[in-house]
Order: C-alpha cells, then sequence, then structure tokens
C-alpha cells in the first residue's frame, strides 16, 4: 500500500513539474505571438501605396500618394525598405482631394511646401511635436479643414500656409512661447487662426493670453485674427510687438504694455475696435505707421515721439494709418478725445486732429513745436514750467479760450496763436515785466479774441 500511495505522489508531483514549465512555456510563446501581432497591427494600420526616397543615411521622405487609395492616410514611422520617415516632400499629396484625414509619424520634422496643397476634403491636421517647420503653402487651399493641432515643436511655419483655408473654427496649441514667434518669417495667411479666430491653448478657449516670461518677442501676425482674444497680459522682458501681431483681435478691450518695450510694429493692433484706452510707457521709442489704424481709441497715454509737421513723416495721426493724399491728414479717429503725454522734449506734431479735446503736456517738455497743434479743438491747455519757447504756428487756429503760460517762456514765434478768435484769457505765472521781455514773433496774436493776459502783478488787456 506504501508503494501505491509513494507511485501515486511522484505521478502527481510530475504532473505539476508538467504543467508549470509547460505553462511558462506556453506564457514565452503567447508574449512573442502578441509582439508579431501588435507589429502585424501597426504595418496594417499604414498606408500602402505611398511613394518615398531614401536619403541615404537611414532616414527616408514621403514623396508622394503613389498607389494607395486610402481616404484616411496613416504615414507610417518606416518605409518599407526600414528608413525612417522624416519629412513630408514638397507636393507630396498636392491635390490629393479624396484625402480627408492624415497621421503622421513622431519621427517627422518637417512638412514642406505645398505638401498637402488642394486637399479639398482633408477635415483636421495635427501636427507632432517633432515637426519643426511648416513649408510655404503646405496646407493651401484645403478648404474644409475646420481645426489644426499644433505640437510644441513647430518654430517656423512659411508663407500662405493655411491660405485659403476658409473652414477652419479651431486652432489647438501648448506652448505658447513658441506660438509667438512662429509666424515671424511668413505673412498674413502662415496664421490659421485668421480663419479659425479661436485658439485653445491646452484645450481651453483663450479670451486672456499671458505671454509667458522669457519671450523677448511678440512675432508678427502672431494673435492674427483672434477675436475671442478679450485680454493680453504681456510679460517684463518684451521689447517689441510685432507688426499685425495683435492685428483683427476685435474684442481685445485690455492690454498691459510693459516698460521693457520699445517699438510697437506696423498695424500691430489692426481693427482692435473694442480698445477704447491704450498706455504706452516711456520706454517706447517707436511706433510704427498704422499701429493703431482702424482702433476707436477714447483716450492715448504715450510719450511724444512727434516734433513737426513738415513733410507729415513725423507726425502723430501716422500711427492710425496712411496720408490722405488729398486732403494731406492722417485718419486719426474722431473717436480720440483725450491725449496724455507722458515725456518728450519737443512737443509736435498733432497738426489737424480735431477730436481731441483735451492734451496734457509732460513735465519733461521744453519746447512747442512749429504747427505743433494746428486746427485743434480743445479749448485751454497748461503749458509746463519747464518749456522756454512756443514756436511759429504753434496753435494756430486753435479753439482756444484760455491758454497758461510759465514764466520759464521765453519766446513765442511767429503767428503762434494766430487764429484763436475765441481766445480771451492767457494766464501768465510772472510779472508784467516779464511778460513784455518776451520775444514774440510778428503776428504771434493776429486774429485771436479780445483777450486779457493775467499776471501775478496785475492784468495787461488786449
Amino acid at each position: 500500500m506504501k508503494k501505491v500511495w509513494v507511485a501515486i505522489f511522484c505521478g502527481l508531483l510530475l504532473c505539476s513539474c508538467l504543467a508549470l514549465f509547460g505553462g511558462c512555456g506556453q506564457a514565452e510563446r503567447s508574449n512573442e505571438e502578441q509582439n508579431k501581432e501588435q507589429n502585424e497591427q501597426e504595418t496594417a494600420k499604414s498606408s500602402v501605396g505611398l511613394q518615398f526616397a531614401a536619403n541615404g543615411n537611414g532616414t527616408c521622405d514621403v514623396t508622394g500618394i503613389g498607389t494607395c487609395q486610402d481616404s484616411a492616410i496613416i504615414i507610417p514611422a518606416e518605409s518599407p525598405a526600414g528608413d525612417i520617415v522624416v519629412c513630408i516632400d514638397e507636393r507630396a499629396f498636392y491635390n490629393c482631394t479624396t484625402i480627408t484625414s492624415i497621421t503622421m509619424p513622431d519621427s517627422v520634422r518637417s512638412i514642406d511646401a505645398n505638401a498637402f496643397y488642394g486637399c479639398k476634403r482633408l477635415l483636421s491636421v495635427s501636427i507632432p511635436d517633432s515637426v519643426t517647420t511648416i513649408g510655404s503653402s503646405a496646407f493651401q487651399n484645403c478648404e474644409k479643414l475646420s481645426s489644426v493641432t499644433f505640437g510644441s515643436g513647430v518654430t517656423r511655419v512659411g508663407s500662405s500656409a493655411f491660405q485659403g483655408c476658409t473652414g477652419l473654427t479651431g486652432v489647438y496649441i501648448t506652448d505658447l512661447a513658441h506660438w509667438c514667434q512662429m509666424f515671424s518669417s511668413g505673412n498674413e495667411y502662415s496664421n490659421p487662426l485668421r480663419y479659425a479666430h479661436n485658439l485653445y491653448v491646452n484645450n481651453e478657449l483663450a479670451t486672456t493670453i499671458s505671454i509667458p516670461t522669457g519671450v523677448t518677442s511678440i512675432g508678427q501676425y502672431a494673435f492674427l485674427g483672434g477675436t475671442k482674444i478679450s485680454k493680453i497680459i504681456i510679460s517684463n522682458g518684451v521689447t517689441r510687438i510685432s507688426n499685425e501681431a495683435f492685428s483683427g483681435c476685435t474684442n481685445l478691450y485690455d492690454i498691459n504694455i510693459p516698460s521693457s518695450v520699445t517699438s510697437i510694429g506696423s498695424k500691430a493692433f489692426l481693427n482692435c475696435t473694442a480698445l477704447k484706452n491704450i498706455i504706452i510707457p516711456n520706454s517706447v521709442t517707436s511706433i510704427a505707421q498704422g499701429a493703431f489704424s482702424g482702433c476707436r481709441l477714447t483716450k492715448i497715454t504715450t510719450p511724444c515721439l512727434w516734433k513737426t509737421r513738415f513733410g507729415l513723416a513725423d507726425v502723430f495721426g501716422r500711427i492710425f494709418g496712411d496720408l490722405d493724399e488729398l486732403a494731406q491728414e492722417y485718419p486719426v479717429p474722431t473717436t480720440l478725445t483725450e491725449v496724455v503725454l507722458t515725456s518728450g522734449s519737443e512737443i509736435g506734431g498733432f497738426y489737424n486732429c480735431p477730436s481731441i479735446r483735451s492734451i496734457q503736456l509732460p513735465s519733461s517738455a521744453t519746447s512747442i513745436g512749429e504747427q505743433a497743434f494746428n486746427f485743434m479743438n480743445f479749448t485751454s491747455i497748461t503749458i509746463p514750467n519747464s518749456v522756454t519757447s512756443i514756436g511759429n504756428n504753434a496753435f494756430a487756429y486753435c479753439d482756444l479760450t484760455s491758454v497758461t503760460i510759465p514764466n520759464s517762456v521765453t519766446s513765442i514765434g511767429d503767428k503762434a496763436f494766430y487764429g484763436c478768435t475765441g481766445l480771451t484769457r492767457i494766464t501768465y505765472k510772472g510779472t508784467k515785466a516779464q511778460w513784455n521781455a518776451i520775444s514774440k514773433g510778428s503776428s504771434w496774436n493776429n486774429n485771436t479774441g479780445n483777450y486779457t493776459v493775467y499776471c501775478t502783478d496785475g492784468n495787461i488787456s488786449i
């Protein structure tokens, strides 16, 4: 009986060992089969029949659709020859009107010019993080393209990359710092936001944009067409707001410009019609022509960067658009009623700005330039104590009724107040003798009203 039990025990032990080692072998075979199946699935997922061109270094470019019949194109990470796919070549899918979607592997570094030009049925595109450049006209005339997702690696988008993509409704990004410079070498059609209007940052619709620390320039066209953007917070360290950076941001009403900014480019705020008040810091030394074209500003606080009217090349009105050659004037908005000047020594360049009713001069001013405020409609002005001279025609044909002049003024130019027919009061912060000692040009007060000069020791009636 004992021998029987021993035999049974040995049999059970043998079965257990067989089951154990047999099971391990089976598990190993299952893993191998699973990996093989996964590879086969990946291969099966990729579109078949695409054309590739080897670069001779283990990489290759996709050069065409070849014999592929897929409408949903899936580009493999490797070509059939085993080369890594790094580029969607120029005109690779040019006018492939059957394509509805495109999937690119993370190995792709560039999408070349005209790569997907005229893919009229393409609905959406997601650009992997590995892509750094998108060539000119890469997606031009993809009329049904509704959304574009940019990977964090894209640093340059060529001219007209998204021109004619009229079906766009959303642009999705994760990296605002890259976005600020992405279109600097392109044109207004480089940025898909021109058509989409809705910018999503980390999948949230961006109504407030905070420019990240470390960004030194907001590149041209960066937020062009972003109609849902209402507030911009610019980090200290940004030195330039480039051409058309915020063009067409029609709901933008609040923006801070830090003291690090030194220049504002042409049409930077073109048609930002909700923007009513802008404060430009004294650090700004250049505001390009048309920077605020199409805006409906009511108040602007700015350093005085304008001096005289001569040549119409250096006047305040230039920041609002192109010169009207017939009228010889710039399109200063009729809504603008208040100007506060915060710095500048020679003040001028406000020729024919009839809507402005109030202007505040800076304490740094030393002179009022020739024709500085011709044909202005404000009724009173106080000249700072730092001013020593008032130029020829400085206030000619203004609607002035009163003016305050400090005793620091030593000269008043020819026709300085010519045609100020409503002038009734000059408040002079000095004595009658000091007033009489001021050098005054011929006709400085011709065609003015019957005014009185109120001095510290008495009055002089004219």
